[in-house]
């Protein structure tokens, strides 16, 4: 069992920096240390080596002593697909096997190479499947090794998010918006169920692409993006307003303790975010 309130280390791993966000032990968590290192991007999955270079080197640099690490990876390292409900698969090995088969389908080979994550979804429910680079995974766990860290916890922004504002989402049809710079994951749910789950690229910005994407994958899904509600979270934006809602019922989605912020600098958002279990 980890040590209550011990100190953390929470990492956001994204294309173009490292965002690092230390916290002390105790019941009243107090900021240690924080960090923005950019980075070169690189295109494709492979592209979180940059980030994690400038995470090698800022660790080499500071001493941090004994913390558990938690890991935040931007969405643009994840591919995610839902796996429908089957009453044949009934064992965690024969669900892997389904899972891998649908995102090889999708993605081609590379796929082979990929770790997979299954969760959500009771018994008669879809389930979601996040994939992650297996050799980020085992290049994270490498540079942890011989520090006195402890990688506890390697996450997608998405699951983050989606459990950092679970008691926001107050029906149980609708759509909800994980965004950030190049692109959005867009995941609608019907009587209390995932039904899609998409990930569509932002090359310009977000205010002017957002709400044709919205209306579009409601579309998809099968509501009525003008009667059940959108929920929307821009990360690093948290008072982001579209200019035009279509006509969408847009519900912005806010971080955890939003009166008493951990940090004040919104460019640490997606870590505190991502402290969310």
């Amino acid at each position: 069992m980890l040590p209550l309130f011990s100190s953390e280390l929470r990492v956001v791993l994204c294309p173009d920096q490292a965002i690092l966000l230390g916290l002390g032990n105790g019941l009243r968590r107090k900021v240690t240390h924080q960090a923005i290192l950019p980075c070169t991007a690189l295109p494709g999955m492979n592209g979180w080596r940059p980030a994690l270079a400038a995470l090698e080197q800022w660790l080499n640099a500071n001493k941090m002593g004994r913390a558990n690490v938690t890991v935040i990876l931007s969405d643009h390292f994840v591919r995610y697909a839902l796996i429908p409900f089957s009453a044949e698969v009934t064992r965690r090995a024969e669900e892997q096997t389904l899972a891998r088969i649908l995102l090889e389908d999708t993605y081609g080979d590379p796929a082979k190479q990929w770790q997979l994550k299954i969760s959500g979804g009771g018994y008669g429910e879809p389930r979601l499947v996040a994939a992650v680079d297996a050799g980020l995974l085992d290049a994270l766990t490498k540079m942890v090794a011989p520090t006195s860290l402890r990688l506890t916890s390697v996450r997608p922004y998405l699951m983050s998010a989606f459990n950092g504002f679970y008691k926001q989402l107050r029906e149980k049809d609708g759509l909800i918006a994980v965004a950030e710079p190049g692109q959005v994951v867009m995941v609608t749910f019907k009587n209390g169920q995932l039904f899609t789950v998409r990930r569509m690229p932002l090359n310009g910005e977000p205010d002017k692409q957002l709400p044709d994407l919205l209306q579009r994958e409601a579309l998809i899904g099968g509501l009525d993006a003008g009667i059940v509600p959108v929920y929307l979270h821009v990360a690093g934006k948290p008072d982001f307003k579209l200019p035009s809602d279509g006509g969408m019922a847009i519900h912005p989605l806010r971080p955890p303790g939003k009166n008493t912020p951990l940090v004040e600098d919104t460019c640490f958002d997606m870590a505190v975010i991502g402290g969310c279990a």
